[in-house]
């Protein structure tokens, strides 16, 4: 078997590793996450499900928050002097959900922002996930904004992954790029080899601001 083994290209042996990955995917969504649905049935609903919260909203809240987003954009594009875009934390999650009412009880990846004095708080709930005891991965994020650079401070609910702080700029941001267009979730981060249209304009756009700041529980943008 061994010899067999040395035989074959590397090439082919990362096709048969993809291959075990893939059976090991297909193991897991037959005998797991049957396990958790059942479970969600007879109400043996999961700490980290449980107390993940959940936006309240509907069509109309996403349309009146996008309205006041796309105007201030307009105006960055137009190049005007002395605007202001203030957000709330239901703007946020308004912008997130789309206004739809998203049920954390189906398998997913979902967000959750809080605004609070000085920081935005953004929770992540994702399920099922392969690796891991719980079938559950939790995340919570602290987001500061310094000088047009935004700071990270990752607690991960997994105490083997090392909390994780970074600073990067505003161009670099997940949230930014997502409420200035450039994604459709603040979890997708476009790098230059899929730069399109949208995340060229985002670039410049958010390269026209002045200031970011978190004050009274808003996030505010200047430009």
């Amino acid at each position: 078997m061994l010899n067999l083994l040395e035989n074959i290209s590397i090439l082919d042996k990362i096709f048969i590793f993809a291959i075990l990955i893939g059976f090991l995917m297909l193991a897991f969504s037959l005998l797991i996450n049957p396990k958790i649905v059942a479970n969600l049935k007879s109400e043996k609903v999961p700490k980290p499900l449980q107390n993940f919260p959940v936006h309240q909203t509907n069509p109309d809240s996403y349309l009146a928050t996008k309205s006041k987003l796309d105007r201030f954009l307009d105006l960055l594009v137009a190049d005007e002097e002395n605007i202001e875009l203030q957000l709330n934390q239901s703007d946020l999650n308004n912008l997130y959900t789309k206004g739809i009412q998203i049920d954390k009880y189906k398998p997913g990846r979902y967000f959750y922002y809080s605004i609070q004095e000085k920081f935005i708080r953004e929770l992540m709930l994702e399920w099922p996930v392969i690796i891991g005891l719980t079938s559950f991965k939790t995340r919570e994020k602290t987001i500061y904004f310094e000088d047009l650079n935004q700071r990270n401070q990752v607690v991960y609910s997994s105490k083997m992954i090392k909390d994780v702080v970074s600073t990067i700029p505003l161009s670099k941001s997940g949230l930014m790029l997502f409420l200035f267009g450039a994604s459709r979730s603040p979890a997708l981060v476009p790098n230059k080899s899929s730069a399109n249209v949208e995340y060229q304009r985002a670039i410049i756009l958010i390269n026209k601001l002045k200031s970011v700041e978190i004050k009274n529980h808003y996030l505010i943008l200047k430009a």
